[in-house]
């Protein structure tokens, strides 16, 4: 061992035993190694043994501390943050555009010195950041691969149980621990399985609404009429419930919901005259469709305007129109009222005098004659050449034949008696005399 390396080696027992540096520099045991080294160097130790002495001391001085319990601590501080006998133990080292140092903190201080660190903006770990990165990079990239294998095996796990059939899948509550481990092998949860599920059936009853959309869509057509011959009353448990009247609702539209737009059971069909009241939803009224109590208004179909309807105060198919004097009216009897109200298209009362009296002697023909028919149209017969036949009250047998006469001209009916008695089949009365429009087909017998 050379003079130079037995100096070190003393400076480092030195350090190690605890001791102050002045303790090492004044002893005789360095003097003596001094004195040995510059014997060796020719009387000249060179910087180069003086450091390496200086830097043996501390480095058996830092074992010293660390095994009397002083803390080591990585931070980006400067060495001028230190204090209290703290001392850098490695570094600085580059990392992330900072010096990082290794360095041994008296615990007594410990708190102090960090928070020092900390006041600066300076970071401090206790374990070597660069190390901790690298652990969290590996850790990191495995839970990657991890997630990887899991999404590559779930992938396969959701191919697997859609190619299942419906009636395997829907079996899979039947056997619950024997397909639990399948899909556990697979990846999969019974959450995969419900979803699977809850998916065909939603795509099922997608099918099932899509159809019956297409069927109840059939029934009518937007803007048609539709004639509703309402209910009969009935007595339940809690009492008589009444019957719905027959009702025209007009220019009938679908409107879809919003949440489902070929949902039949939630669409909503309206008229355009009345907003705001529905006349069910789309599956409802093509079912009244079917059912025959409800149907699409034909071009024989009578249906007065809402305004007549509203204004008369009666059941639209009650209500007649009456053509006469190259203009429209429509007559019918108020509920509770004994006589008869007659107006026009618009629901305003007629003032014309002939017009009204004329409405007023079809509403009186059909109310006491029992006419079934609802439009008219008055006319007045001048031809004289006429003929006898015989005819029968509407409703009654036709074996009672009552005598009457026929114009040969234009057709025109006019009944012994003046009124009351009329043909099955026809359709309209005169104005100007006892005359009713017929079809010669409809007539009962000739004479």
């Amino acid at each position: 061992m050379s003079a130079a390396e037995a100096l070190l080696q003393l400076a480092r027992s030195f350090g190690a035993a605890g001791k102050a540096y002045t303790d090492l520099t004044y002893s005789d045991e360095f003097v003596a190694a001094y004195e040995a080294v510059e014997a060796e160097c020719d009387g000249r130790v060179d910087r180069a043994t003086k450091e390496g002495f200086e830097a043996a001391y501390c480095a058996g001085r830092r074992e010293w501390r660390l095994a009397g319990g002083w803390r080591t601590a990585w931070t980006t501080a400067q060495a001028d943050y230190d204090g209290c006998g703290t001392e850098t133990a490695e570094g600085p080292f580059e990392w992330e555009g900072r010096q990082l140092r290794r360095v041994l903190i008296d615990p007594e201080f410990y708190g102090w010195q960090t928070g020092r660190y900390g006041s600066g903006g300076c970071g401090d770990w206790d374990e070597d950041p660069r190390v901790t990165e690298a652990k969290r990079a590996e850790t990191l990239a495995r839970e990657n691969f991890e997630i990887e294998v899991g999404k590559a095996r779930y992938a396969g796990g959701l191919f697997w149980l859609r190619d299942l059939d419906d009636a395997a899948l829907e079996s899979a509550d039947d056997f619950e621990d024997k397909f639990f481990d399948e899909l556990s092998a697979r990846g999969l949860t019974w959450k995969d399985l419900r979803a699977e599920q809850r998916a065909r059936r939603d795509k099922r009853a997608a099918v099932e609404r899509a159809a019956k959309w297409a069927v109840c869509l059939a029934a009518f057509k937007d803007g048609d009429t539709l004639l509703d011959a309402g209910t009969e009353g009935y007595r339940s448990p809690y009492g008589w419930v009444p019957g719905q009247e027959p009702r025209a609702w007009r220019r009938c539209k679908v409107h879809p919901h919003y949440a489902c737009e070929d949902d039949a059971s939630e669409a909503r069909v309206s008229s355009d005259e009345d907003l705001r009241s529905s006349v069910g939803t789309l599956e409802v009224v093509a079912g009244w469709i079917t059912s025959g109590r409800m149907r699409v208004a034909g071009p024989e179909d009578l249906v007065p305007p809402r305004a007549v309807v509203e204004r008369i105060g009666a059941r639209f198919d009650e209500i007649a129109r009456v053509e006469a004097f190259g203009k429209v009216a429509w007559v019918g009897r108020p509920v509770g009222s004994a006589g008869a109200l007659v107006v026009d298209d618009d629901g305003h009362l007629v003032r014309a005098k002939k017009l009204r009296e004329a409405a007023e002697r079809v509403q009186g023909e059909r109310y006491f004659g029992g006419l079934k028919k609802r439009s008219f149209k008055l006319f007045v017969c001048d031809h004289v050449q006429t003929r006898t036949v015989r005819f029968a009250r509407d409703g009654v047998d036709p074996a009672a034949l009552q005598v009457g006469r026929v114009c040969v001209a234009c057709g025109a009916v006019r009944v012994k008696g003046g009124k009351g008695w009329h043909d099955a089949g026809c359709l309209e009365l005169n104005v100007g005399g006892p005359y009713q429009e017929t079809d010669r087909a409809d007539l009962l017998e000739a004479m």
